[in-house]
This record gives C-alpha cells, structure tokens and sequence, in this order.
C-alpha cells in the first residue's frame, strides 16, 4: 500500500507540472482535455484514498494521541479560518462563503493526520502502517 502512494504521489507531482505547463502554454485540443480530466480524476482519488488511509490507521491509536491530533485540528482549522476571514477583510470584501472552508478544512486536516498515511510506527507492540 506504501508504494501505491508513493506511485499516486508521484504521478500527482508529474501531472502538475504537465498541467501548468498546458495551461501556460494555452494548449487547446483533445488530448490536453482529457489530460486535465484524468489529473482531477487522480487527485480525488488519492484524496479520498489518503483520508481512508489515515481514518483506518486511527484505530491504531491510543485514545489520548487521537484526541491531541483532533484538537491540534480544531486549533489549527481555527487558526487558518481566523487569518483568512483577515485577510478576506483587509484585501477583499468580507463576504462568507461555503467555498472558504475548503482550503482551511484540508490544511488542518494534513497538518494534523498527514503523516497516518505515510509513516510506519511502533506504539507499545502495535504496528500501523
């Protein structure tokens, strides 16, 4: 499973370089469409697969690790929400939209749970992976 996503990560690095540079380069035909759909494709699927992962390796945890992880998340999900809505009001109109939440949500969520999906530890005889 490790390598698989190391394999999804790395085919994501790839691909973001081969779509910034169709997108700079104004490339407009067939295959470049259907590049771009299969990168969105990919990233929702590692997406998806990632939280899958971490969720499942939580179980591993110790009761006390999972509850400093979700307040490190409540923290810093605050934190980044906090500095946005500032910056919303010091550079941009201060409207709220259900849009805003995304980038704060998943910075949080990967700062907090980020490494359940690569690293392989040992707690008190138990490996996850």
């Amino acid at each position: 499973m490790k390598k698989l996503i190391y394999c999804l990560y790395s085919l994501i690095f790839a691909g973001t370089i081969v779509t910034l540079f169709i997108m700079s380069q104004d490339i407009d035909n067939t295959y470049s469409y259907y590049f771009i759909v299969f990168y969105i494709i990919l990233l929702l699927f590692t997406v998806f697969l990632s939280i899958l992962l971490a969720v499942g390796n939580m179980k591993n945890l110790k009761w006390f690790e999972i509850r400093k992880r979700f307040f490190l998340f409540l923290v810093l999900f605050s934190v980044f929400m906090g500095s946005h809505y500032l910056l919303d009001y010091f550079f941009r109109t201060l409207e709220f939209s259900i849009y805003d939440v995304g980038a704060p949500l998943g910075l949080a969520f990967g700062f907090s749970f980020f490494d359940l999906v690569f690293l392989k530890r040992e707690r008190e005889g138990v490996e996850y992976e």
